[in-house]
């Protein structure tokens, strides 16, 4: 089943502290990627990656097409959805994995790993289980987990993180170079977190410059170089 469509997609930053210049993106892009499917996002730095992510998970406007995504029965486009049916799609529809940890301070890791699966409506006792399976699984001791992750190494805080992005059950997942600074340990682990995320029917779009762990994990590429601006 299809879970994500991108039609005629566009994007154009205005530079307003450089007079208003413009700065074309990317135009014309098109993809389709259906459950248990990963497509890898490739192309040279400065194709616009990141930015088609960001527009796909609605933190970027787009400047023309459409950006569906299967939201329960209906598909919403989140080019022209209003702010609140974004925010609906986010905590129901579509996860985000990052490397980066952005919390609120004095906040419990397990609260913040446990988190997304309690606003899908998860009782407690099971997303808090979950959370430490998970932390469990990505090696954070468990003398931490009742800890604020804020003063935690980078790679401590990078793993509290995927931990939290594979909290809920999302029908789309976005990875944003996921394995990226990990040991081999973890790496490894990671891997396997995505690979059965897309054998449990998640539809998944990543950037992955690890090209040996992209081997394993995507099932076919878009070369964004077609799409990008003259």
């Amino acid at each position: 089943m299809e879970m994500l469509k991108l039609s005629g997609v566009a994007k154009t930053f205005q530079l307003h502290t450089q007079g208003g210049v413009s700065l074309p993106v990317m135009s014309g892009v098109n993809l389709t990627v259906s459950q248990g499917e990963c497509l890898a996002l490739t192309g040279a730095s400065g194709v616009g990656k990141s930015t088609l992510m960001r527009m796909i998970y609605g933190n970027f406007k787009c400047a023309e097409g459409a950006i569906l995504v299967r939201h329960g029965d209906e598909w919403l486009d989140l080019a022209s959805a209003h702010p609140h049916a974004v925010l609906d799609a986010r905590r129901r529809t579509i996860g985000y994995v990052s490397q980066f940890l952005r919390v609120l301070p004095r906040v419990a890791t397990l609260d913040i790993v446990s988190e997304p699966a309690r606003a899908q409506g998860v009782p407690d006792d099971a997303a808090r289980a979950h959370a430490k399976d998970l932390l469990t699984r990505l090696r954070i001791p468990e003398a931490l987990w009742s800890l604020s992750p804020i003063t935690f190494s980078g790679g401590e805080q990078q793993r509290v993180n995927l931990a939290r992005g594979f909290a809920a059950r999302y029908p789309i997942l976005l990875l944003d170079e996921p394995t990226a600074s990990l040991d081999a340990e973890n790496r490894q682990t990671v891997i396997e977190m995505i690979i059965e995320a897309r054998e449990a029917g998640s539809a998944l779009v990543g950037i992955f410059h690890d090209l040996e762990a992209r081997k394993q994990i995507t099932t076919h590429d878009l070369d964004l170089t077609v799409y990008a601006a003259a």
